[in-house]
């Protein structure tokens, strides 16, 4: 190997270290706290995914900048990417591996986004070293990886189910498509051609949705239309920009669409939407109701909420319990697609992978012809840390439902959630009648075999993280009288012995946190709620106000 060979191998092992070695540091660190149980490793889990960006597009450029050619630090960076992916799911000690996903592509897409981000980054080193921009369809995948850095998160926090911007949601992430859309095309068609801006345009954006499109196959019709709508900001950006370079090259408008502008607003619009302010995202099980006013299947969904939680410190427990009656509602004021449910919600801890936790649910269905229906579901979701790809998910991993028939709506029905050895069993009495079995769970074996009661406070948009709830929930608001909903004594069976909670406080659906990010649901308008005895309360339709969060129950 003559010495000209063995410095370009130097080179280019440290370009790969530059890249790999800073973030694997990071991520070592963050494992350290978790493993010794610091409190510390709170601050690092969650920022960690900004700091791998950070420091890769550091790394990148400084790649960039030695090796002085983009394609030789390209394919550094996405090598040091490739090896920082093998190190965070396959040479890892298994308590602290990242989770794979809902659909096991987790590895595809953080990959794509960091090594999109590697490319950005060793084509800015290498032009500041060189004076040579990349020409041609160098510069097209360049502005490939470009788009793909920009867009990524955003596009994949929409597919999955989260909302970006709050009020504004799916806006943000339009405005955001049509901004980049329209950089990218403009500046691929000022260096190339008007039609390789469009179709490089066209090809980053359909790559970031198939990639995408896996963690949503459960639950797509809920997102079809913020899909159509991101699809038609990304056609529309990239004509209006192929457009504008080829018909007006040296207007002003062309100078303003391919300089830094635009994609310099497109990443303040990111940081906004997935920085600056959080993200959140409801869960929850929807009918689908026939014309005969009965529930044929059930699935995942965004249902209003309006409940309580219990207000004291975090505690484990066995098992939750409740009962509930829908005495006083005429079943005829339920809205023939709509649905009037009650029930308890509860989260459950995950002993390995960060982020990833779960929440129980046990319902009591009620519809326009008086049928009632015990629901019993169980989530698995995951927060916006990188263990989990960098994004949240959520997977609907248990659904069973049976009709108890008819009651009288004055029957009480009780409701139990409990652990047995390591699996979850939902339990039910109608009235004065015999203790059910509605169904059986074998939970995950990452799974801790108790239920998290009580709350701690939260952080940015989350008031706190309420761990043990109790409400109703709707497709859509009833929006008039003619119902109630009465709760009683909301329990936790600790050191074998049941004990009805002592004090609760209301939460509405945009409150209603039982883990970082979700919720059980929107806001229900028109609740109004009355204390019943000491551990009970009722819920009922208000024409004049609506139930506000953090008012004391009993």
């Amino acid at each position: 190997m003559t010495r000209e060979a063995g410095l370009r191998l130097v080179r280019a092992v440290a370009s790969v270290a530059m890249v790999l070695v800073p973030s694997y540091t990071v991520e070592r660190i963050t494992e350290y706290y978790f493993l010794a149980g610091s409190p510390v490793f709170g601050d690092w889990s969650g920022p960690r995914i900004w700091l791998f960006i950070a420091l890769i597009l550091t790394g990148s450029i400084a790649t960039g900048a030695l090796l002085r050619s983009f394609v030789p630090a390209a394919i550094c960076s996405v090598l040091g990417v490739t090896g920082l992916l093998f190190l965070f799911y396959v040479f890892c000690i298994p308590k602290v591996c990242y989770s794979t996903g809902a659909d096991g592509l987790e590895p595809l897409r953080m990959g794509l986004d960091l090594s999109s981000i590697g490319m950005v980054g060793a084509s800015i080193g290498a032009t500041a070293r060189s004076k040579r921009p990349p020409l041609g369809l160098l510069f097209a995948a360049v502005s490939f990886a470009t788009f793909v850095a920009v867009a990524y998160y955003p596009v994949i926090f929409t597919f999955a189910g989260t909302r970006l911007l709050g009020a504004f949601h799916p806006w943000g992430v339009v405005t955001l498509l049509f901004i980049v859309s329209f950089s990218t095309a403009a500046a691929t068609s000022a260096r190339t051609r008007a039609l390789t801006g469009f179709i490089v345009t066209l090809v980053a954006g359909a790559v970031t949705f198939l990639v995408a499109l896996g963690i949503a196959r459960a639950y797509l019709s809920l997102i079809v239309g913020d899909i159509l709508l991101m699809v038609s900001a990304l056609v529309v950006g990239a004509s209006v920009g192929a457009l504008v370079m080829g018909r007006h090259g040296n207007s002003r408008l062309s100078r303003f669409a391919s300089s830094s502008k635009p994609l310099t607003a497109a990443v303040i619009l990111v940081l906004l939407m997935t920085v600056v302010f959080y993200p959140d995202a409801a869960v929850g099980v929807v009918p689908r109701i026939g014309a005969s006013g009965a529930a044929s299947v059930f699935g995942m969904g965004v249902p209003v909420y309006a409940g309580g939680y219990m207000d004291s410190a975090l505690d484990r427990v066995e098992a939750v319990s409740l009962n509930v009656s829908f005495a006083g509602t005429n079943a005829s004021s339920i809205q023939a697609d709509n649905y009037l449910a009650a029930g308890i919600g509860v989260h459950s801890p995950g002993c390995c992978v960060d982020g990833i936790d779960y929440g129980y649910r046990f319902d009591d269905y009620l519809f326009r012809n008086g049928n009632e229906i015990l629901v019993a579901s169980a989530w698995e979701v995951c927060d916006y840390v990188s263990a989990c790809g960098g994004h949240s998910w959520k997977v609907l991993m248990f659904l069973n439902y049976s009709d108890i028939g008819s009651p009288s709506l004055s029957s009480v029905v009780h409701l139990a959630i409990e652990w047995r050895m390591h699996a979850v069993y939902w339990i039910y009495e109608v009235g004065a009648g015999p203790s059910k079995n509605l169904t059986g769970f074998e939970a995950p074996t990452q799974e801790n075999p108790y239920f998290d009661i009580g709350f701690v406070a939260g952080s940015g948009s989350e008031s706190g993280y309420y761990f043990f709830q109790f409400g109703i929930t709707s497709r859509f608001p009833i929006g008039r009288g003619g119902w109630s909903v009465a709760f009683e004594c909301p329990a936790y069976l600790a050191q074998s012995r049941w004990q009805c909670v002592s004090h609760a406080r209301t939460l509405q659906g945009s409150q209603s946190f039982w883990k970082v990010l979700w919720r059980w649901g929107e806001d229900y308008p028109n609740v109004k709620v009355v204390q019943d005895d000491d551990h009970g309360v009722v819920f009922s339709y208000s024409l004049s106000t609506t139930m506000a969060d953090f008012q004391s129950l009993w």
